[in-house]
């Protein structure tokens, strides 16, 4: 009927008989067997001719082009797509791209200069119709049969620009061994993991194997922009594995995940990547920052292994603030390491979404190794602890800060005899215990903790708040964890007054603020003081100055400060009948012109 219908327009046509590719999930290893005999045309327009299939595949044929693993959402739908783009294909197609679908019996037919011949046709990589439709170009791996030997393969494709792909693939044992034998043997199928780069519109495919043999690699792809979201066929290599691959790192921190980075997976799950879109992070700084926009609200978990598989878990901190996910790395040495990231289902197991192959460069003299957090720090923000206490953080965005002078963080927090106090450390090879930079208090009336930091150099910093059963006991927990990022560090800086762990929670300092005071000078002491207390203090080298309550809880009064090197000490007395004065500041007495 096709060639009656071109001779009814008075165009030239021939008929022309020759073999086109079948597609199999299990593809016979027999190269005959992977074509059969067909029949297409050749029309003559504008002085060239070019080629026309109007027989279109059977449904049996376009059910083998989708992923068996991916049902399709309308199965009326996606038999209309299939045979729209298979259809627009076969009409006028290049020559070029024609010949690797279709083989005509005679060499002029195939109208290339140099015509393609039978051995290298099986040989050519099988590709379906919507391979050139959609514009793939091989970049790499141009013939079917493949040969690994000791080392991954990689398989490169190329995609239009205005383009929105992503893929998955399927392997296949066409001779799998009993399975007693793969239960000895430990056997599995090759690992295969995708890597796509939304930016340069590439997908690279790795395939690693631990066992020799041959394997079928399917490829699907998916439209995003299409009405259809199912995976369609791409193309297929068979493998031939004569060594296993000895080099397994990409494979062994991948749970149950194909792809490297972010993938449909990824996209699927709401995660969506703002800063890296590629699997491989080369890192030349001391911490590494990754940022996701989320459109569901989930749980995450993070794992970072070494190539040993040693947990470097305590390197990685992570926090949800604004819609976004927040990843932050710390460097554990000079090395090649795999991030996971999971999201917490609601049966408590954990779905892989999105994973890392970040190095670490040697090249980079300022890159310094970090010891990394604490292991009980488990998330930023309010711990569970912490929730028990009610505390609330009254200031934005309590995961992660960055602050420049002098600044003022509140927390509200309900009265507790346990004793409560914050904790800064500065981050770098180790956790330096920075607390001088900063000064607190309580308001019982407003119930509310405020913690006043004043840092001296850039970089940054872990804030905590802790507590405590009673002074005499060690070990502590944790109410709240958080960042603060300092760029421009304080140029007006003076470390506070050391606090004994007595002063943890009883006392507001008025004047003075500064840890260090000069040498023979008097100095007006003002101090809020919450609890009761009988008498206060101030202890110079030259002895005992006692303050004055002014009004309710507040004691002031005048002392002079020895000569430098001696200290000036605050203490209290709380309890009647009782002589004992409780250490509570201590200062530094320094020479005037230090000042």
């Amino acid at each position: 009927m096709t060639l009656l219908f071109f001779r009814m327009l008075n165009i030239e046509c021939a008929v022309i008989e020759g073999r086109r590719r079948i597609y199999s999930r299990e593809p016979s290893l027999n190269p005959g067997k992977r074509a059969v005999k067909a029949v297409w045309c050749a029309v003559m327009l504008k002085g060239q001719w070019r080629f026309v299939d109007p027989s279109l595949p059977g449904i049996k044929d376009m059910k083998k082009m989708n992923d068996e693993r991916t049902e399709p959402e309308s199965e009326t739908t996606w038999l209309k797509a299939m045979r729209s783009k298979i259809g627009e294909f076969y009409c006028l197609p290049d020559p070029t791209l024609f010949v690797y679908t279709h083989l005509p019996d005679v060499e002029y037919w195939q109208l290339l200069c140099r015509p393609v011949q039978e051995s290298e046709w099986y040989n050519m990589v099988c590709v379906s119709p919507f391979f050139f439709h959609h514009g793939f170009d091989l970049q790499s791996k141009v013939t079917y049969n493949v040969k690994c030997s000791g080392s991954h393969v990689i398989i490169t494709f190329t995609y239009p620009a205005d383009k929105m792909f992503v893929f998955t693939t399927s392997t296949v044992d066409p001779n799998p061994p009993p399975p007693k034998k793969q239960k000895k043997n430990n056997y599995c199928l090759p690992y295969v993991f995708i890597e796509s780069d939304f930016e340069g519109k590439t997908v690279s495919i790795e395939v690693f194997s631990m066992h020799k043999g041959t394997y079928f690699l399917h490829i699907y792809f998916k439209d995003l922009s299409c009405e259809s979201r199912d995976f369609l066929y791409l193309c297929t290599y068979c493998l031939e594995v004569t060594k296993p691959n000895v080099d397994m790192f990409d494979s062994f921190f991948v749970h149950n995940r194909q792809q490297w980075g972010p993938a449909d997976d990824t996209l699927d799950a709401g995660v969506i990547p703002v800063t890296h879109v590629t699997s491989e992070i080369e890192c030349y700084k001391d911490f590494l920052d990754i940022v996701f926009d989320l459109q569901t609200d989930s749980q995450f978990q993070c794992t970072f292994s070494d190539r040993e598989g040693t947990d470097l878990s305590r390197h990685v901190m992570h926090w949800v603030y604004a819609k976004k996910l927040n990843i932050k790395v710390s460097c554990p040495g000079f090395q090649k390491c795999a991030l996971e990231i999971f999201i917490k289902k609601d049966d408590g197991s954990l779905k892989p979404v999105c994973n890392y192959r970040v190095s670490f460069s040697t090249s980079c003299k300022d890159l310094k190794p970090i010891m990394g957090f604490p292991t009980t720090m488990t998330k930023l923000g309010v711990t569970e602890v912490g929730e028990a206490f009610n505390l609330r953080p009254h200031f934005l965005n309590p995961y992660a800060m960055s602050i420049s002078e002098e600044t003022t963080f509140n927390f509200g927090i309900e009265y507790s005899k346990a004793i409560i106090y914050p904790s800064l450390k500065f981050v770098s090879d180790k956790l330096y215990n920075t607390d001088s930079y900063m000064m607190w208090s309580f308001d019982e009336e407003e119930e509310k903790m405020s913690v006043c930091i004043n840092p001296v150099r850039n970089g940054l910093y872990l804030f905590t708040v802790q507590n405590k059963i009673s002074v005499n006991v060690v070990e502590s927990s944790t109410l709240y964890f958080g960042f603060i990022t300092v760029d421009i560090p304080s140029n007006q800086w003076s470390p506070y007054p050391e606090r004994s762990t007595e002063a943890q929670k009883l006392i507001k300092i008025e004047e003075p603020k500064t840890g260090y005071l000069r040498s023979k000078q008097e100095y007006l002491f003002s101090y809020h003081i919450y609890d009761e207390v009988q008498d206060v203090a101030i202890v110079t080298s030259k002895g005992w100055s006692h303050l004055e309550q002014s009004s309710p809880h507040m004691w002031e009064g005048a002392a002079t400060t020895g000569p430098k090197g001696t200290e000036v000490i605050l203490n209290a007395r709380f309890e009647v009948g009782f002589e004992t004065f409780t250490k509570l500041l201590t200062y530094k007495v320094d020479m005037k012109e230090n000042f």
